[in-house]
């Protein structure tokens, strides 16, 4: 009996490959069949990945974005509502997801320029001792921000959380939040500028 089901899969799945998008998002969205989705898969993923590496130029990163869109797709297959042709809005969908991937990445190379120019000094070989001093001098010296510029100094800085989410987390303005974030850097300057 399933050797005869895994038959009748087998051949609705070869027929499949030769309909249209347009009737696979119609079955997909009226029967939600794993069986349509795989069809849709198959016939997009080469190219999607194609695309999101030629953004990304990286090959990990790009089978990343494209299993995560593709799990979203079928998560919202009965909601979709596509006014393009399907490999159009497939492809806008991962260049948008590679695009929100570089963003994140320039948004941490930035955090990491600011912890940069703090201008702590470099670690030798025996300073053990030195750096748990200085790592309680840095503790202390972010203890000592502020409450509200200190919440937003962790959630931006230390946790890597975007502005626009701290902001929401807060209750607050966005510009709120880099105002905060600014102090917070000065005032690490400051009191950091002598630590050796």
């Amino acid at each position: 009996m399933q050797e005869k089901n895994t038959t009748i899969n087998s051949l609705q799945l070869s027929a499949m490959t030769e309909y249209t998008d347009e009737q696979l998002l119609d079955l997909l969205q009226d029967n939600g069949s794993r069986e349509t989705f795989s069809v849709i898969f198959s016939r997009y993923q080469n190219p999607m990945l194609a695309h999101a590496f030629y953004i990304l130029k990286d090959v990990a990163d790009a089978e990343e974005i494209v299993q995560e869109y593709f799990v979203n797709f079928w998560e919202k297959r009965k909601a979709l509502h596509i006014t393009t042709s399907l490999r159009a809005y497939l492809m806008v969908g991962i260049r948008n997801r590679c695009i929100d991937k570089l963003r994140r990445l320039k948004s941490r190379d930035k955090l990491n320029q600011h912890y940069l120019s703090l201008n702590l000094p470099q670690q030798s070989d025996n300073t053990s001792l030195e750096s748990k001093e200085l790592g309680l001098q840095i503790q202390q010296a972010i203890e000592e921000l502020p409450k509200k510029a200190r919440v937003v100094f962790n959630e931006h800085f230390l946790e890597g959380k975007p502005q626009a989410e701290v902001a929401g987390n807060l209750g607050i303005k966005v510009q709120s939040v880099r105002n905060r974030f600014s102090f917070s850097i000065k005032f690490l300057r400051k009191k950091l500028q002598n630590v050796h």
